[in-house]
Parts: C-alpha cells; sequence; structure tokens
C-alpha cells in the first residue's frame, strides 16, 4: 500500500528536514506562526521537527501542563517543557495558575489531590467558597449512570434547578455517554449530548427503535412517522448512489 505507520510519520518528515535544506526551508518560510498544544505529551522526535520548522525566528508557542501527561507509553516526554525556555531564551513564560470557573473548594481539593504530583503548579482562584465536594462511590458503571440521573432529578424536584438544561455531565471518555443516556431516559429527563456520544440518537438506530416499538404497538403514530421518514431517506440515499 506504500503506507506508513504512526512512527514512520514522525521519523521521515526529520530525516528529510536533516538532509534537504530546501525542503526544511520550505517549510520554514511557509509558516508565520507556529502553535503546539499539548505539550506535555510531545516525543522527542515531534520536539525536533517543532525546532526545524521554527529555525531561528522563534515564532513558536508551546502550551501545556507537565502533570498532565498521559501519552508516556507512546513517547511522550515532559522535557520539551522544561527545555523550552533554554532552547528559546528570548520566550516569554506564562503560569496560568488561576481558575476561572471553579469554587475556592474545588480548587482546594484539587490542589490536595495534586500533591504528590512533579511539577504540579497549586491553582488559586477569587471564585466564592461554593458548597461542600462529595465523594460517592459506585459499584459500576451502571450504577453511576443511575446516581447522575437520580441526582438531576433530586436537583430538579428540590427546585435547586429551575430546569434540567442547566446541570452539565462531564465524562472523560465517549464510551460513558450511552449508559448516562439510557438511565435519563429511563427517568424521564431529556438530554442533549455534544458530539457522537448519543449512540441512540444516529439514524439507523433510531429506524430500528421505531420498527421495535411498531413491533410492540402498531398504533404508535409517532414510530410510524419515524419509519417513514427513515424509508424516504433510504430511498433518497438509493437514488443518490445510483
Amino acid at each position: 500500500r506504500q503506507a506508513v505507520d504512526f512512527a514512520a510519520m514522525l521519523t521521515l518528515p526529520l530525516r528529510l528536514f536533516e538532509t534537504c535544506s530546501e525542503a526544511r526551508h520550505a517549510y520554514q518560510t511557509a509558516y508565520d506562526l507556529v502553535a503546539c498544544d499539548e505539550g506535555q505529551d510531545v516525543c522527542p522526535v515531534q520536539y525536533a521537527l517543532l525546532k526545524h520548522i521554527v529555525a531561528d525566528r522563534y515564532n513558536l508557542t508551546l502550551v501545556g501542563d507537565p502533570a498532565q501527561t498521559i501519552f508516556g507509553w507512546r513517547g511522550a516526554n515532559t522535557e520539551a517543557l522544561r527545555d523550552f525556555p533554554t532552547d528559546f531564551p528570548t520566550a516569554r513564560v506564562l503560569h496560568l495558575q488561576q481558575n476561572f470557573r471553579s469554587t475556592q473548594r474545588i480548587v482546594t481539593l484539587a490542589n490536595a489531590l495534586s500533591a504528590p504530583l512533579p511539577w504540579r503548579q497549586p491553582l488559586y482562584t477569587v471564585n466564592a467558597t461554593g458548597e461542600p465536594v462529595q465523594l460517592h462511590a459506585v459499584r459500576d458503571k451502571c450504577a453511576e449512570a443511575r446516581f447522575v440521573a437520580t441526582e438531576i432529578a433530586r436537583l430538579r424536584d428540590q427546585r435547586f434547578l429551575r430546569h434540567v438544561g442547566e446541570a452539565a455531565v462531564l465524562y472523560r471518555t465517549n464510551r460513558q455517554a450511552l449508559d448516562i443516556v439510557l438511565a435519563l431516559r429511563k427517568r424521564g429527563l431529556p438530554y442533549h449530548v455534544r458530539g457522537r456520544g448519543d449512540l441512540l440518537a444516529q439514524r439507523d438506530v433510531r429506524s430500528a427503535l421505531a420498527y421495535l416499538r411498531l413491533a410492540y404497538n402498531p398504533a404508535d403514530q409517532a414510530a410510524w412517522a419515524a419509519r417513514s421518514l427513515c424509508r424516504a431517506r433510504l430511498r433518497s440515499r438509493a437514488r443518490w448512489r445510483a
């Protein structure tokens, strides 16, 4: 296939820059400004590529937090952040330590949890003290989703929320969304999933659910409408392919 893997995507351009001055100069003059986000997860080869691209123009901005590196298994090395002031002596180093979103109690807890991490920098906030932070332990992901749905319903019923749209659920990976969606649906709570994490919102799944609803209740008018819409889309797709 004449394809390359992830490692070759890095090493081949680096070899090109080191052996071909014309190619190196072309890329150095192609960009006025270069920004590298998540600098704590940059590997040595990526950092070498950055230095080749910016050369001596010092037009590089590197953003990252050494305490948040998670790609060590793929060669990530926080030395890029530590060496940056030495490699670019005229660069300014800006420490973003103020938290603008969280309450004082949340920031204090975050600082306590991150205390054992190397290279960590304590955060601060000028926000209000806020409510005490709660820790809730659950057995598995389904129990976690049920707790989230139950808590949202409780806050709504006790008038802490004017409507459920004021509640936001943060999760680490998209695969967690389905369990939370199922728990919210079982509670009858409306929801909106950002991105592609909502499996039940995909057309094929909605169409399958419409047929299942019709098999259970042929008088379900909403399911008939969803089925008709699905068939119209399929016919339109077939005509487009033809």
